[in-house]
């Protein structure tokens, strides 16, 4: 009897594990769903079930709770907004492609890995209405990142959504609605400006580690202020990198609690985005803004979308030379009334412009100008 127990135990696995092979069970997606606030997910479902609105999905979800990436920016504040603000739409999520059809609206955000034309095609013969969300680039399986390439895919969409005005240059051959969405500020707490020059003056960065490489060459700069001016002076960079201190240098390991806290503490927010990077130059606005909103004047060599976000000498400063950030940084340690001037200016354009409120309006507005 054990022995077929056993036997029939092997089996099952043996049986599940052909089938994760030969992607008959989802099973990225089932993970993907054990990540999801079950309560959060549950509610949405009833109210989808039981709504006489017009039904908005957004996804696939193929993040969890504990990082912010395009969900947390793209996706869950602006799915709760819609079903708090809106008399016409109700929004939900899904895990799966095969899920889209549940929606009379489907909001594909960027991760789109799974995708298949055929899906796609059945979708539109069955009165869709299928939008595009690029956010920084298109992720499709199968599919290069090349525009010209995405050209049979983009055809099939009745919008799309950018968050970078370079994105509307390269895709309006493509498309006849296209618009530029911003992303939500996330961080709202209030800011304890810096209004002294005691202490050590803190720089401060955030992102992956692997882009934190592209930040070092202020580090000679660092040094040689910190010798002119008597004053300590230090670079965070809050990264998944394990924490570290190394003479002016502190690496502090992000997490979903600590990133804003870690923000409002600080005295300058850096970014340098290398200016003849195709790739950098579409980034979105997003951490930028996130710097403006904690109260934080901003030095950055900016892409395309930051400069549609700073006002350059009144909420921060454009740095494109070694020059340029070694004045504008000096400028701003030696002057804590400018700081807070600065941080204050740059908080409120930010929260007035980009607000959760705000910003889900405009995908309101984009859906009701493609019904």
């Amino acid at each position: 009897m054990f022995n077929k127990i056993k036997a029939t135990f092997h089996w099952c696995v043996t049986k599940i594990f052909f089938c994760i092979i030969q992607r008959r069970l989802p099973f990225r997606f089932l993970r993907r769903a054990s990540r999801v606030n079950r309560a959060w997910h549950k509610g949405l479902d009833r109210q989808l079930k039981t709504t006489a609105k017009i039904k908005v999905g957004f996804g696939p979800i193929i993040s969890g709770e504990d990082d912010l990436h395009v969900r947390k920016w793209r996706i869950d504040p602006i799915v709760n907004r819609i079903n708090e603000m809106s008399e016409k739409y109700c929004a939900g999520i899904f895990l799966t492609v095969s899920d889209m059809a549940t929606f009379d609206i489907v909001v594909m955000v960027r991760e789109m890995d799974e995708i298949e034309i055929s899906l796609i095609d059945n979708l539109k013969n069955n009165h869709k209405k299928l939008i595009y969300d690029i956010v920084d680039r298109p992720y499709i399986k199968g599919y290069a990142t090349d525009y010209k390439k995405l050209c049979i895919f983009f055809s099939y969409m009745d919008g799309l959504i950018t968050s970078s005005p370079l994105q509307n240059q390269d895709l309006k051959e493509y498309s006849k609605n296209i618009r530029l969405i911003e992303h939500p500020v996330l961080n709202t707490r209030s800011k304890n400006y810096s209004t002294s020059n005691k202490g050590p003056i803190r720089l401060i960065w955030h992102g992956f580690a692997e882009n934190q490489k592209r930040m070092e060459f202020l580090h000679p700069i660092i040094k040689r202020l910190t010798g002119e001016i008597k004053k300590g002076i230090k670079i965070i960079y809050l990264t998944n990198h394990l924490p570290k201190k190394n003479d002016f240098v502190e690496f502090k390991t992000w997490t979903i609690r600590n990133w804003e806290r870690t923000l409002i503490v600080s005295d300058i927010a850096v970014e340098s985005k290398v200016l003849d990077d195709p790739l950098l130059q579409r980034k979105p606005s997003t951490k930028i803004v996130s710097y403006m909103a904690a109260g934080l004047p901003v030095v950055c060599s900016p892409s395309v979308a930051d400069k549609s976000v700073i006002e350059h000498g009144r909420t921060g400063y454009f740095a494109y030379t070694e020059g340029d950030w070694y004045r504008y940084l000096k400028t701003l340690i030696l002057n804590a009334a400018l700081r807070r001037q600065m941080g204050e200016a740059a908080r409120e354009y930010a929260i007035n412009n980009f607000s959760i409120n705000n910003i889900t309006q405009k995908y309101l507005d984009y859906f009701d100008s493609l019904i």
